[in-house]
């Protein structure tokens, strides 16, 4: 499938990247990332999501952060496509058994704001 990068947009997942579980060592970020990372190796066709990304807990002098929140970005191809974008919602929320709001923007608006500061 050929993608139009300027119609690439992504739901975008804040979780604690700092705090463990009491039954793992992972944190709930870590934890995120596993079940979002099978997700798309495993169902990539029927999701709507064409990749996903995460934040990393590394610290280093020019990517110190202020606050405990990792994220991950979750892609879908064309985010004019709201079918192909709520399909997408559903199967984060379903794999992820979440109740609360999660956000969207497209990557064009990214690259502006990016581009701006």
């Amino acid at each position: 499938m050929e993608i139009d990068e300027t119609k690439v947009g992504k739901w975008l997942l804040f979780h604690d990247d700092q705090k463990k579980g009491q039954t793992t060592s992972l944190t709930d970020h870590d934890r995120v990332w596993q079940n979002i990372e099978s997700l798309v190796l495993n169902n990539y066709q029927n999701t709507g999501i064409i990749g996903a990304k995460a934040s990393t807990a590394w610290e280093g002098g020019y990517c110190a952060r202020k606050n405990k929140k990792g994220v991950i970005c979750c892609y879908v191809a064309d985010y004019a496509n709201k079918l192909e974008v709520k399909k997408a919602a559903d199967a984060i929320r379903q794999v992820l058994h979440l109740s609360h709001p999660i956000y969207f923007k497209t990557d064009e608006l990214h690259l502006k704001v990016c581009t701006v500061i």
